[in-house]
């Protein structure tokens, strides 16, 4: 490499162009060590002004400014340097202060994440520090005296400082070697009693793909760097900017250089150059990750109190996968902090002679796929093994019974010693559900068997069906009720994917605290929808507690899915305190998500920790975007197209934002929010359209008391449905797919709705549309969407924490259509929280007689579910539905001479107004194949890409009437013939009735026969395969002997 110094004599400004008087220029070649780094010091000239470095290694040259003449009135000049490039706290390193004229004594500060971590005077110039903890990861270190005349001098290092934990503690196997299922020992010692210690054992092929959740060094060390502050020094050069470097603000009567320099005389010289020299610290190699193929990933999970002990020991069975195991550790005590493990250890799990079970994770009914099953020899010779499938009535195998060496279910393979070798069972599901396939391996000097599992599901597009009722026997007068439930399955249907199944539960939030880890039928992966996982749980803890019927157990339960959650969010806080869909890889934050993140951790609070600057400066940051009429606006992305978009969605969303912040702590009521008030009061006289946002302005004006509260929620009453005892509201969504649920919307109306009449006590009238809104929930316990479920159960639990229903004895007898007996349930007080379940007979109609008896108050749901035939499918492309929102295309590129590699070019646009919220795109894959993890890239419409075995999942910015297009490219990973259709589908996801559906297939399919590979067992079928068909196989096998070899090399 050949760096060139320029030292220039003369200032220049990009007005005047540059002066060439050139004090010096020197040219230095330097050898590039292995690691790519070196250092080079360079000699400055006493009347340089400024120097300018330019740097070329091959064919790449770059050029930077490193620095303008330091401002110094007398031109006096100190410099601070260390020789040493191992800092470690505990142990001392040295320090070098050198100047243009003699010192006689120096101050000197440390500086660490904030905080003025040591300060003292020298008069050597040559000095000795000793760092502690609290100077890392970074310190930054100031030196400085004052002239005479009153000038300070000052010069700044940051140096890194490496963490060492006072806390140790060590992990023991028992042994270094172990078979599977044999028992062994892992002993933990730590330095003090009373710590909590952590354990973690994980298969080692976790750890090379480098997705290791680990807590390691380099994870603390990150988190430490977050409380690093100051700026860069090259904005400014002179002696206040050196303070600023360690974030020091100085207040003094000394004379303290504060010049600011020209930014653009620099880019003006990088402008002519290829680029800039950078930090190559900043770069690490990372290995190319490698793919697993054992399960399960982690076998010790588990945290430990040590007590009045030092040790533990815990005895372990070692799972059945053939890996290497590795165990690290942490420890926390009061009085020495944190520790971790050195180093992981490692037991590594072998026997000599094994089988390995390559299969897909699913296959749909119909279609056959191969059983790959590797023998794995690693005895001392040669032996020839009989590998045999355990006949089952879930599947048939497709092999001839007339070939040497096969019959039906087993066949016989000669396997070299050191070596492997692969025999194939052709199998077709007969079955739904999970299929289990049971192998074995038995050869004169060692056998082996294994079990695994396999989805087999249902032909064509999954729909699922709920109705519930309310059986309310509280009236002393009333002692039996009778009610039915029906349902009629559509055409179309697939045979043997129906599912029938009744439930009961005494409690009208039963369904949901039972369902409490998956409310949803839908994924949640952003930030607002993760929230899913969070708020519920506090709806139910409140409920609960008012009852004076929370257990210890749901206690444990829910504060656990409420403390993940709250991490998870976490993720999705921008720099600026806001929260967004995406948090900061979205071009801002956003006003709706986070005042629903406000409210939601608000409402937590006295639940579990959360972070009170958190809170702080979500507020802040919502303050910040009200206007001076008291509006609030949104600068961020669309995500709930109703809240945020529209010509009503100032006041829908000022409405929304309101509720939040009223519930913050530290808020009094001040002008500002007043002011919300009044807009809200203002817009109400005038007059609003759509009941979404006359709910959200009623709830808004009941939270605050207003004077307008009682006429608000009269007009939303007014424009209620009324069907029998239940009362609801019906708002006109277009283009809508037909569905049993109402709109998220109309849901949310409801809910909004009911908590206004409990602000405003007025709960009999709230009565018939809770009827109304319990009835709506799915089979899981939720509703259609998030925004719907969290809202509707704050709704529920409020009305649900008033009404008397401890005391329950309810006898209640199903009879279902076609069923030769009936189910009965017995609700009492001490069972009231248990979900119930039966499955039915499936008939057509199906129809469920319910009658019920004694005191008490309970609630039946019939779920049905159940796969239809998608008739509009084609190959290529589908037509579109007039009630569909979205119109999609699917464009298959196949190719039949190359039946591995599939493409699908998937399209879309919105078929309604304007544009759709967030939209979710899901695409099931065909079985057999698979999509790499960075096969589809992020943009501005991708936002996210979930893998979901078999399926991928899209999270779309928004879509509107320009088309948009994503190619998914598939690869095939297992050997599937006879493939069965496959769906892709996208909807709006906070309103899941708008959505389209295609279904597609590939031209280039497997036959029975390519499943056989070379092992002339087919029968009928050819003897010879496809040799590209052979490769796979043949590289899995490779494949896995590498990776073995390699752990026990390691």
């Amino acid at each position: 490499m050949t760096v060139t110094q320029r030292n220039y004599t003369k200032y220049w400004n990009r007005w005047d162009g540059r002066n060439q008087d050139t004090g010096t220029v020197q040219i230095v070649n330097h050898t590039v060590p292995p690691n790519g780094i070196f250092k080079i010091e360079f000699p400055i000239l006493d009347d340089s002004s400024e120097l300018q470095l330019k740097a070329s290694f091959l064919d790449t040259v770059s050029s930077m400014a490193v620095h303008d003449m330091f401002k110094s009135p007398s031109k006096t000049y100190i410099q601070l340097k260390t020789r040493d490039e191992n800092i470690k706290a505990g142990s001392p390193f040295e320090l070098v202060v050198s100047g243009n004229k003699q010192l006689k004594e120096f101050s000197y500060m440390v500086v660490s994440r904030g905080q003025l971590v040591a300060v003292g005077k020298q008069n050597a110039t040559t000095f000795s520090l000793t760092p502690e903890n609290s100077w890392a990861p970074k310190a930054c270190i100031i030196v400085y005296y004052i002239e005479d005349d009153g000038e300070i001098i000052n010069d700044v290092l940051k140096v890194p400082v490496q963490l060492v934990f006072k806390n140790k503690i060590q992990l023991f196997w028992s042994k270094a070697n172990a078979e599977p299922s044999e028992r062994v020992s892992l002993r933990i010692t730590v330095a003090q009693p009373n710590s909590i210690a952590g354990i973690v054992a994980v298969d080692k092929s976790v750890n090379l793909m480098n997705v290791s959740n680990d807590i390691t060094m380099e994870n603390v060390v990150h988190e430490l760097e977050l409380y690093n502050t100051g700026y860069y020094l090259g904005m400014f050069m002179n002696s206040f900017a050196v303070f600023q470097e360690c974030g020091l603000w100085v207040l003094t009567d000394a004379n303290l250089v504060k010049d600011f320099i020209d930014v653009y005389d620099h880019i003006a010289f990088l402008e002519e150059n290829e680029g800039y020299l950078v930090d190559f610290h900043d770069f690490s190699s990372g290995s190319s990750p490698r793919v697993r193929k054992h399960f399960p990933e982690t076998w010790i999970w588990l945290d430990t109190s040590m007590g009045s002990r030092t040790y533990q020991e815990f005895e372990v069975t070692v799972p059945d996968s053939i890996t290497s195991w590795v165990a690290t550790a942490f420890v926390i005590s009061e009085d020495l902090g944190l520790g971790l493990t050195t180093a992981p250890v490692e037991l590594q799990s072998f026997q000599p002679f094994f089988i390995f079970l390559n299969l897909p994770y699913s296959v749909i009914r119909g279609e056959e796929f191969a059983l790959e099953v590797t023998i794995f020899n690693y005895l001392k010779d040669a032996t020839e093994v009989k590998v045999i499938i355990e006949k089952s009535d879930t599947f048939d195998i497709l092999m001839a019974s007339n070939e040497i060496n096969v019959t039906g279910h087993q066949q016989t393979v000669l396997v070299p010693s050191e070596d492997g070798a692969t025999v194939l069972f052709p199998v077709r599901p007969t079955r739904l559900g999970e299929m289990p396939i049971t192998v074995t391996a038995v050869s004169p000097a060692a056998s082996d068997a294994v079990t695994q599992r396999i989805l087999v599901k249902a032909e064509g597009i999954e729909k699922s069906y709920s109705q519930s009722i309310l059986l309310d026997l509280t009236d002393s007068k009333l002692q039996t009720t009778l009610k039915t439930l029906s349902f009629s399955f559509p055409p179309h249907i697939v045979s043997g994917s129906e599912r029938v199944q009744i439930t009961a539960i005494g409690d009208i939030l039963g369904s949901s605290i039972s369902g409490l880890a998956s409310l949803i039928r839908m994924p949640y992966g952003c930030g607002e929808q993760n929230m899913i996982n969070f708020a519920p749980n506090i709806y139910v803890l409140d409920y609960l507690t008012k009852k004076k019927q929370l257990t210890e157990n749901l206690k444990e339960k829910a504060l656990s899915f409420m403390r993940q959650g709250y991490q998870r969010e976490l993720l999705y806080q921008r720099e600026d305190g806001s929260f967004s869909a995406f948090g900061n890889d979205d071009p801002s934050g956003s006003t709706w998500l986070s005042a629903f993140v406000l409210r939601c951790f608000l409402e937590a609070d006295p639940y579990i920790d959360i972070d009170q600057n958190v809170l702080h400066r979500a507020y802040t940051w919502l303050k910040g975007h009200q206007k001076s009429n008291g509006e609030f606006w949104e600068p961020g992305r669309v995500i709930h197209s109703e809240l945020q978009g529209g010509n009503k969605s100032p006041v829908t969303l000022t409405a929304y934002v309101v509720t939040s912040l009223l519930g913050y702590k530290k808020y009094q009521p001040n002008s500002d929010v007043q002011e919300s008030i009044s807009f809200l009061e203002s817009e109400f006289d005038r007059g609003i359209s759509d009941n979404y946002t006359l709910a959200l302005v009623t709830y808004a004006l009941s939270s605050v008391r207003s004077p307008k509260a009682k006429d608000a929620l009269n007009m939303l009453t007014w424009r209620a449905e009324q069907e029998g005892d239940m009362q609801f509201w019906v708002s006109p969504v277009s283009r809508l797919s037909e569905s049993w649920q109402p709109s998220s919307l109309d849901i949310e109306v409801a809910a909004y709705a009911m908590l206004s009449h409990f602000l405003q006590h007025q709960i009999s009238e709230g009565i018939p549309i809770m009827r109304w809104l319990s009835r709506q929930r799915n089979s899981l316990g939720g509703f259609a969407s998030t925004q719907d479920t969290i809202v509707a159960l704050k709704a529920l639990s409020e009305f649900a924490a008033l009404m008397n229903t401890e005391e329950t004895d309810i006898q209640v007898t199903m009879v279902g259509s076609g069923s030769r007996s009936p189910v009965k349930f017995v609700i009492s007080t001490q069972n009231r929280f248990l979900l119930q379940t039966a499955e039915l007979a499936v008939v057509q109609p199906t129809a469920v007689n319910i009658s019920a008896s004694g005191f008490g108050f309970a609630i039946c749901q019939l779920n049905v579910i159940y796969n239809v035939k998608d008739s509009r499918s084609s190959i290529i492309q589908r037509s579109i539905q007039d009630q569909e929102a979205f119109d999609l295309d699917i464009a298959v590129k196949d190719d039949k001479d190359d039946i591995n590699h599939l493409n699908l070019n998937v399209c879309t646009r919105f078929l309604g107004p304007g544009r759709s919220g967030m939209a979710l795109m899901e695409i099931n894959l065909l079985s057999g194949f698979t999509v790499s993890s960075d096969a589809i890239s992020l943009s501005e419409t991708v936002k996210k890409v979930e893998h979901d075995h078999g399926k991928l999942n899209l999270y779309l910015d928004s879509v509107n009437e320009t088309q948009f297009c994503v190619d998914i490219p598939s690869v095939r990973n297992f050997r599937v013939s006879n493939t069965q259709d496959a769906s892709v589908s996208i909807m709006d996801y906070y309103e899941p009735r708008r959505q389209a559906v295609r279904s597609y297939n590939s031209r280039a399919q497997l036959s029975s026969c390519d499943l056989c590979g070379d092992a002339h067992a087919c029968g009928p079928c050819d003897s010879v395969a496809s040799a590209s068909l052979s490769h796979p196989n043949a590289c899995l096998l490779v494949c896995f002997m590498l990776l073995f070899s390699l752990q026990c090399w390691l």
